[in-house]
């Protein structure tokens, strides 16, 4: 995994360990949820992530590179993500939890939480791959193999 799937798996878990400890209590105000975001300085996550994407996926071809910089600002701009992201925190997070969210971003603790949380992801995406790397024809081979056979119940 070493394209830019790695650097979209990397935004998809830092956004997973953002909201590690969600669970569906709903209830949370749409505003607060924009607030929490912003407090979280998730739209620099997610173009830092958008820009890797790009660079992975075009090669360094200029032309490659405007293009797919192109759609990705079309379809998956933070602009367009930030308002569905507020929605499933605030499916998740009741306004109080995210407050409390939002403080705890602010803190010093918060910051650096922030701050380390990438450099942790990268570590702990080479330590998967370093852990899964020696088993790449064995998974390769299972993906190409034929389907598991299905056990129908007899009735």
């Amino acid at each position: 995994m070493t394209s830019w799937m790695t650097h979209f798996a990397l935004f998809l878990m830092i956004c997973a360990l953002h909201s590690s400890s969600a669970r569906a209590t709903g209830a949370g105000n749409f505003e607060v949820a924009v607030n929490l975001l912003r407090s979280m300085n998730l739209q620099k996550t997610w173009e830092a992530n958008m820009d890797a994407m790009v660079n992975q996926m075009s090669g360094g071809d200029p032309h490659a590179m405007q293009t797919i910089a192109g759609a990705m600002k079309k379809w998956m701009s933070y602009r367009l993500v930030e308002p569905k992201l507020a929605e499933i925190y605030s499916k998740f997070y009741t306004n109080e939890e995210m407050k409390e969210l939002h403080k705890f971003y602010q803190s010093p603790l918060g910051r650096k939480s922030l701050d380390l949380q990438p450099k942790i992801l990268v570590e702990s995406v080479k330590l998967t791959q370093a852990l899964l790397e020696p088993h790449a024809h064995e998974i390769e081979a299972l993906m190409k193999g034929p389907p598991p056979q299905s056990n129908p119940r007899k009735k």
